[in-house]
Formats: structure tokens, sequence, C-alpha cells
């Protein structure tokens, strides 16, 4: 589960270096069930399900989504540099070291602290109703990850908006989702229909991993849900 979307983080990177480009899109596994989904601390706070931003947590370049294949995407090296807002308390700045540890304890990515890097992100600290959210891959100059707080600073939320900044979109993008997941438009806030769009694999490139039932990628059961008995997504 989380080992598989960090190693495929490693080896789609390696492979977008090949091929010139970032990666292109979502690789991103899903959630098997409600417990599954609800059993940590980032699918029970869902606050990056909350926002206003494109699929609720992903923030679009001028170029649109699209542009996640263009070679300018990439992170080159596999290395993103980064700033920490200064605002961020000494515990929340270990929340944020920790959640970047996570992914670099298993792939070959690395986060480095900038020097004089131009293209880096920065992590904002957001305040009530900023959110959680990232743009998907390289942007060009500064870019910003925001984590709202209270709220975002749990290190599986810190993770997740870090893997889209890596260049990774969420699983049930992918074009093979209905194979394994049922949206439930039904019972979805039509406002928020859009965060469930499909894509296909010109946008979305699984690298021929099989879906996976327990990423820290996928939305909860519940996202977006009409109601408490509603379910969004089923299996």
């Amino acid at each position: 589960m989380k080992q598989r979307l960090y190693l495929l983080v490693c080896v789609s990177s390696l492979i977008a270096q090949a091929l010139g480009g970032v990666i292109p899109g979502s690789v991103e596994p899903a959630a098997k069930a409600q417990t599954d989904i609800q059993g940590t601390s980032y699918h029970r706070d869902n606050f990056d399900e909350r926002g206003s931003n494109f699929e609720g947590d992903i923030l679009l370049s001028p170029t649109g989504f699209s542009g996640a294949a263009n070679p300018k995407y990439r992170w080159q090296n596999a290395q993103i540099p980064f700033i920490i807002d200064g605002t961020f308390t000494d515990s929340e700045k270990r929340i944020i070291k920790s959640g970047m540890e996570d992914i670099t304890s298993s792939t070959c990515i690395r986060f480095i602290e900038r020097t004089n890097e131009n293209d880096h992100i920065f992590i904002k600290k957001g305040g009530s109703g900023s959110g959680c959210n990232s743009h998907v891959g390289r942007q060009g100059g500064r870019q910003t990850v925001t984590l709202q707080v209270p709220g975002c600073a749990t290190k599986g939320i810190v993770s997740h908006e870090l893997i889209h900044a890596v260049g990774f979109r969420h699983e049930h993008s992918r074009s093979d989702r209905d194979d394994y997941i049922r949206v439930n438009y039904e019972n979805i806030n039509p406002k928020f229909a859009y965060a469930f769009n499909k894509y296909g694999p010109d946008t979305v490139n699984s690298f021929g991993v099989p879906y996976d039932y327990g990423s820290i990628m996928h939305y909860s059961a519940y996202a977006f849900s009409t109601g408490s008995s509603k379910p969004s997504i089923t299996t």
C-alpha cells in the first residue's frame, strides 16, 4: 500500500527522467473500505477534500492540468528544494519533516532545504478556510503547498500534499477506476462532482501498477457526501 506507492514514486520518477518529462499525471492508489479509509488521521480529517480548488486540493497552473505531461514539470534529479514558513511552530515543523521523511525513506525522492534554487516549494501555514493544497509537479519558480492550521498539520496530510508536488494526482482519477470502485454521484454534493473526474491515459498514467486499495492518495468513502449514510465511494 504505502510502500507500493512510494516505490512507484521512485520508479516513475526515474521513468520521467528517462523520457525527459515529469510523472505524467496520477498513479495514486485508493482506499479499500471505510474502515481502511478512515483508519488514519489523514482520512479522518479530510481537510484536503474540503477545499475550493480543482479536485479539492489540487491547484491548477495557468496552462491547466494537462500540462503535467510537459517536460518542464520535471523535478531535476528527483530533488525538491523547499522552504518551510517560519510561522509554523517547532512541533508543526517536525510533523512536516516527518512527512518528508516518510517519502524519502522509501524512495529516490529527496527534499533539500533551498539555498538559491529558482524552482522550489514554499510550505505555507494557512489560516482558517485556506485548506490543504498543492500544484501537481514542478511549476517553475516558487510554488506553494498550503497547510491550514489547525487541520492539515498531520503527517498523512503533509505526505499527501507533497506527493502532489512530486507530480501525482488522486488515485480515483485513474482511467480504470470504475473496475475497482463505484463513484456514487447521486450521493455527492453537485458543487463538488468535479472532484471525482476520471482522466484518460494521456493524462493519468498508472505505469501498469495495479489499483491499490490502501493509499494515502485516495479520497475517503464519504468525501463531499450529502449525508452521513450516503457514501460517495464504494467498492
